[in-house]
């Protein structure tokens, strides 16, 4: 039987505005978003791509229900995510997290 992963995020309550602020800080460099259903794609200029790096890092170690993939494309950084089945809602409060303090949507 395979074992299914909780659509859950164990960061202790004291952290949560921590990253919060790291995922706006970085949302702020944000040079496009795209979100559909259980997936995103989040592009970033090639120079956040440590920033890009330590945050897969860190939620890929709170949120291991999440699949992230990064890639280059052109002078930028992509990172794609997307969650299993009935987790559309935490795409959306990721996506959220880094729009939230990103002042050039369109």
């Amino acid at each position: 039987m395979p074992t299914t992963i909780p659509i859950a995020c164990s960061l202790e309550h004291a952290d949560l505005a921590e990253r919060g602020r790291q995922m706006a800080q970085l949302g702020q460099t944000l040079t496009s978003v795209q979100a559909w259903g259980l997936s995103a794609r989040l592009r970033f200029p090639h120079e956040q791509r440590a920033e890009v790096e330590a945050f897969v890092a860190a939620e890929s170690s709170c949120c291991p229900f999440f699949a992230f993939d990064q890639s280059e494309r052109g002078d930028e950084i992509e990172l794609a995510v997307s969650a299993p089945r009935d987790g559309e809602w935490a795409v959306r409060g990721l996506v959220a997290g880094f729009v939230a303090g990103w002042e050039r949507l369109t």
